[in-house]
């Protein structure tokens, strides 16, 4: 009894944090093509992959994107769900942050689940440093998995 007691204790927290994605901010549609690392890690070299159109409802995968394949040796170093604070009337577009210090990033998965959906426009990739910009339809409550691997 003491040890579900326990194991309960340990691992609830990690269902109970509604602070899901401090990284995610609101941007404008001039800012989609910008670059938002911090100066002092702005890289000479940026890997990037994004999208110019939304591609139609398929029923498939939509709105999904993977930059890379992942590779031998890769390992998962940051799994984020990005939950929007608030419905918009009209189409927004959002920015994801995420920084490793002392870790190389290799491939980010950015994958929708539940009902409503996000349209990844790009991702880019720095060394530590990834961004991911996606669009929300108006009146859509997307759910995101942000999967970042590397070593």
């Amino acid at each position: 009894m003491r040890a579900c007691v326990l194991l309960l204790a340990l691992i609830l927290p990690c269902f109970c944090d509604n602070n899901h994605s401090p990284n995610l901010r609101l941007i404008n549609k001039d800012e989609i093509n910008k670059q938002f690392f911090p100066d002092e890690l702005k890289p000479k070299t940026v890997w990037a992959k994004f999208v110019d159109i939304i591609p139609p409802d398929n029923g498939g995968t939509f709105g999904d994107l993977i930059t890379n394949p992942r590779q031998n040796g890769d390992s998962l170093l940051l799994r984020d769900v990005a939950l929007l604070p608030n419905m918009y009337s009209d189409e927004q577009n959002f920015l994801w942050l995420g920084q490793l210090n002392g870790r190389i990033i290799t491939s980010v998965r950015v994958l929708n689940f539940g009902r409503h959906r996000a349209y990844t426009r790009r991702i880019d990739i720095a060394g530590p440093n990834a961004q991911v910009i996606f669009g929300v339809m108006p009146l859509n409550d997307p759910r995101l998995l942000i999967e970042v691997y590397g070593f």
